[in-house]
């Protein structure tokens, strides 16, 4: 009796570890700063491709562009414009720590890679 109880309790382990093993999601932080207000900070599932600017859109923040492809520049989200609070105020953006060297099109994200747009005033 004590052998089947213990096949059986090694075989309902079997089972059920599969199913409580679930696989996690990829996910990405989207963080938007303006001045003195943070507009939007969440974490998003990641999709394959993504860029920076194509994150940033699907916030459903109110977005102003200028230019096209991997020279597309953010001029406006949530109505805070660039040049508004000075002729060198604008919008950025960093991934991690590091401000990359390319545009936000351009840029492709990767699983768990942490996204902040932020105003600047100089």
């Amino acid at each position: 009796m004590r052998k089947i109880l213990i096949c059986l309790m090694l075989a309902l382990g079997l089972v059920i570890s599969p199913v409580s093993a679930k696989k996690k999601k990829a996910m990405v932080t989207l963080k938007v700063i303006g001045i003195h207000k943070t507009f939007y900070n969440k974490k998003l599932s990641y999709k394959k491709g993504e860029t920076a600017y194509t994150l940033l859109k699907r916030s459903k923040l109110k977005l102003k562009t200028k230019g096209f492809g991997p020279f597309l520049y953010v001029s406006s989200i949530n109505g805070l414009a660039e040049k508004t609070h000075g002729n060198l105020s604008g919008w950025m953006y960093k991934v991690g720590k590091k401000a990359p060297n390319v545009g936000a099109n351009a840029y492709k994200l990767k699983a768990n890679m942490k996204v902040t747009w932020y105003y600047v005033n100089y």
